[in-house]
């Protein structure tokens, strides 16, 4: 824990923009987790995620990284080869979720995000167990939603809310 705090704050201001502290982090993780030794290979599991905004066109559009040697959500396997370094927000803001490319980084889908982003999508996620949280995470979510369309819930920034 110690290490991960030491790479938080000032470490992070070194790097021109959050995906070089990202591939760093990555770099860092990869190199300090070859030196250790598990009984099983998936006691070495880790995934880490982080937001940071970045300035396109203008705009501060958000992305989260997820740096993570995890093979899938199962939490049962780790990858051989180490950690992966994934954007994550604009192939999750298609539903059902899209693969994810190296061109989500690019100046057009951060701009298509920050458009549905001024559209009302909201970004959504979890972690741990996200098998357990989805369903009725979901479900609240689509309550509110309808809650919100037929006029049901008031605006809290309105006078009539406080």
């Amino acid at each position: 824990m110690d290490w991960l705090r030491d790479r938080a704050g000032g470490y992070a201001r070194q790097f021109g923009n959050p995906e070089e502290y990202a591939k760093a982090l990555r770099g860092e993780l990869n190199q300090e987790f070859s030196k250790m030794l598990f009984r099983e290979p998936s006691q070495g599991g880790l995934g880490i995620h982080f937001t940071a905004y970045e300035e396109v066109d203008g705009y501060r559009i958000p992305e989260m990284f997820k740096i993570s040697n995890w093979t899938d959500n199962s939490y049962s396997a780790v990858y051989s080869d180490g950690f992966k370094l994934e954007r994550v927000t604009y192939h999750t803001s298609f539903k059902p979720a899209i693969d994810e490319t190296p061109d989500d980084g690019k100046p057009d889908r951060r701009l298509e995000v920050h458009r549905k982003l001024q559209n009302g999508m909201m970004l959504i996620y979890n972690n741990g167990d996200p098998v357990s949280f989805n369903q009725p995470a979901n479900a609240l979510l689509g309550m509110l939603q309808n809650l919100m369309a037929c006029g049901a819930l008031k605006d809290i920034e309105t006078r009539e809310a406080m």
